[in-house]
């Protein structure tokens, strides 16, 4: 068979061994700048091409290389291979034919580009090699290793002053946590990223590797810098592609180890700002972003290096495939590539892994995606992006088995156990197991009261402590203010003065006619006085009713001022109480008054009392009254804080139980209900859920 001539421009490097030891090339295609490992068999193959034809080349192994047992086909699954790739020259109308083919396929409509390109591209900005070459003489220091100790000891040294600082520290963390901080730190960032991406350029150009572009890449329209050193993959020694792969973080790493030092050091200021702002930023940013394995940034390439397992997540999907397909159909078909069991499990563990970790980040970038537009566009680009990233490559996989379906259904041994599988999953989603209901919950006095002061006043005497129990009527706290005071020692002046001159005007009949005027003043002063009076009677602050004091205003001393509606103590009845619980919107028409449960305390030693349901109130909380059950103090209610109050994250229904045995306690107790309540199918609860959701966002 007659084969194509190879590409002038095309070039081999040595590779790495591969894992049993077989030496290994790689191809490079300099227009493209694409990178091909290719095998003992496949680099001896494409030496020999001049050939010219099978035969020729099979004639010529035989003879010259220990590979006997060679067959044409094998030659000419290389060629198919070359030919793919476009690594051949195209001299024939088939062979043209060919191309056009490929490219037409590689043709989309402008929906289909506006979509991928919406979802991912690059805009190159520069070309850096020439510029790399000339001043990598100035930064080659850095990578030295006496710059390396250098950093080193700058790191522990910045280390143990932060650890003496740390007060400081974090009160400058919270200082930063404002639009402006934020500004600041988005700039910093940008800054940190350039040097990140250069470092990755002077280490690739100096181990020889040519950088032809730099740029930014947009993923979801999120702008991320990037560094072009896919040459990277001709340097035979794997601690030279580790050197280039790693440059980026080592260089953060470096900028975060000087600042830290050096903002131990600094004055504050501008400056000291900066450092503090240069070294949390490169130590987020490097250990909890780029250091990820899971996406294609320098923790993927770092693994893939150390590991030599190039193109390491497209083997770790088709392995955990392949698994899959084995566990579900009993399927006997060769492995994507013959690897040792613990290099297979490792894979498929990875796999797994990076699949669980883009789940959440996809439905993230979707949900950002969403609140960030329009109701209507963003919904649309909602799905667009779950359509994309998530149910894309669940289709992909279901058209596999479906081209699959006459092998898999061929035996019973096949298909019996992904029957059993299904089976065993439309019972979790469609069968009413789950027959009782969990809720947050708080025991509470039936009488709860808080005691206020209703104006503001000085304290002038305390006459109950923590825990006193008090009757109804008592007084609790003595107030005074000395405005009022003064006020009504001038109005009981000018009532003495007034009854004086009224009760002499009897006897002055010149006087007489200025009786009704003086009347008027004293029935004014009086009414004065009795208001007054009663303003001071509200400074005697006591008890609404009888019960026990299970909390006083923290820090209150004699001669304090309270402000005006300031709580000053909690009085509980000691008669009885009920438990007050939190039920989701969609458990809501699963609650039914009457249903009986049991309250779980959170405290220990503490065993389950009898509840049943006496309310449930039918509008949902505006305002969460129990700041013990929110996640702000470790509770499981999300809220957000608003003006001092708890707002509900989500629509929440206040339940009422009631106990059924006696009760007595002496403070609230968090726990958890475990209500009684009908069955319901996951599959018909998530529907619903979903429904109300589209209903509530879409505006319908």
């Amino acid at each position: 068979m007659h084969l194509p001539a190879l590409r002038e421009e095309l070039r081999l490097y040595p590779a790495p061994a591969a894992h049993d030891g077989a030496p290994q090339w790689t191809l490079h295609d300099p227009a493209c700048n694409r990178f091909f490992r290719i095998d003992w068999l496949a680099f001896e193959i494409i030496v020999r091409w001049p050939l010219g034809n099978t035969e020729a080349i099979c004639a010529a192994l035989q003879q010259e290389t220990a590979l006997q047992a060679l067959h044409p086909e094998q030659v000419v699954e290389v060629a198919q291979f070359l030919r793919n790739h476009q690594l051949l020259v195209a001299h024939t109308p088939q062979d043209t034919q060919h191309l056009l083919r490929q490219a037409a396929s590689t043709q989309t409509s402008w929906s289909e580009w506006l979509l991928h390109h919406y979802l991912y591209f690059r805009l190159p900005l520069a070309r850096p090699d020439t510029l790399l070459t000339r001043t990598l003489a100035w930064v080659a220091p850095l990578g030295s290793r006496s710059f390396l100790l250098l950093t080193l000891l700058a790191l522990s040294a910045g280390l143990v002053l932060l650890m003496q600082q740390w007060p400081v520290f974090q009160a400058t963390l919270l200082d930063t946590l404002s639009p402006v901080g934020l500004v600041r730190y988005g700039m910093a960032i940008v800054l940190v990223k350039m040097v990140h991406e250069l470092a990755h350029a002077f280490t690739a150009k100096r181990l020889g590797c040519r950088v032809p572009s730099m740029g930014v890449a947009f993923l979801v329209l999120w702008p991320v810098l990037y560094t072009d050193v896919n040459e990277s993959w001709k340097l035979q020694q794997r601690t030279e592609r580790l050197a280039v792969a790693s440059a980026g973080v080592l260089a953060e790493l470096t900028i975060a180890a000087w600042s830290t030092l050096l903002w131990s050091f600094s004055p504050p200021g501008p400056w000291r700002d900066t450092l503090f702002l240069l070294a949390t930023v490169t130590w987020i940013s490097s250990l909890a972003i780029n250091l990820s394995p899971f996406m294609r940034f320098d923790g993927y390439f770092l693994l893939m290096d150390w590991l030599d397992l190039p193109n390491l997540h497209q083997r770790a999907f088709a392995m955990a495939r392949w698994q899959l397909r084995h566990l579900l159909f009993a399927l006997d078909d060769p492995p994507p590539e013959y690897l040792a069991l613990p290099w297979r499990l490792g894979l498929v563990a990875f796999a797994w892994a990076t699949w669980s970790y883009r789940l959440l980040l996809f439905l993230g970038i979707a949900l950002l995606v969403y609140h960030f537009f329009i109701k209507v566009v963003g919904i649309f680009l909602f799905l667009v992006e779950i359509g994309w990233f998530i149910v894309r490559p669940l289709w992909s996989e279901w058209q596999v088995w479906y081209r699959m379906r006459r092998h898999i259904f061929s035996s019973v041994r096949h298909y019996q156990r992904a029957v059993w599988l299904l089976l065993l999953l439309a019972a979790g989603l469609l069968l009413p197991w789950q027959s009782y209901l969990i809720l947050p919950g708080m025991v509470k006095p039936d009488v709860h009261r808080v005691v206020y002061l209703p104006v503001g006043a000085r304290l002038v005497e305390q006459r109950v402590k923590e825990g006193q129990t008090v009757q109804a009527g008592e007084t609790l706290f003595l107030f005074a203010v000395p405005d009022l005071a003064r006020r009504l020692e001038m109005v009981q002046a000018r009532i003495k003065t007034w009854e004086y001159e009224l009760s002499i005007l009897a006897f002055d009949l010149e006087m007489r006619s200025q009786t009704l005027v003086l009347r008027e003043q004293l029935a004014t002063a009086l009414a004065e006085r009795t208001a007054l009076l009663a303003e001071m009677g509200r400074l005697q602050v006591k008890a609404p009713t009888e019960g026990t004091v299970v909390e006083l205003m923290p820090d209150l001393h004699l001669g304090d001022w309270v402000a005006a509606k300031e709580p000053l103590a909690v009085i509980h009845s000691s008669q009885q109480w009920h438990v007050e619980a939190y039920a989701a919107e969609e458990d809501l028409q699963r609650l039914q008054a009457g249903a009986s449960g049991l309250f779980y305390f959170e405290q220990a030693g503490r065993a389950p009392w009898p509840v049943q349901v006496t309310e449930v109130d039918g509008a949902p909380l505006r305002l969460l009254n129990d700041p013990e059950l929110a996640t702000h103090h470790g509770g499981p209610l999300p809220v957000r804080a608003s003006n001092r109050a708890l707002i509900p994250e989500g629509s929440y229904y206040r339940v009422r139980l009631r106990f059924l045995t006696a009760t007595g306690f002496d403070a609230h107790l968090r726990g958890t209900l475990h209500l009684a309540a009908p069955g319901e199918a996951f599959l018909s609860r998530w529907l619903r859920f979903a429904l109300a959701t589209i209903i509530r966002e879409g505006g319908m």
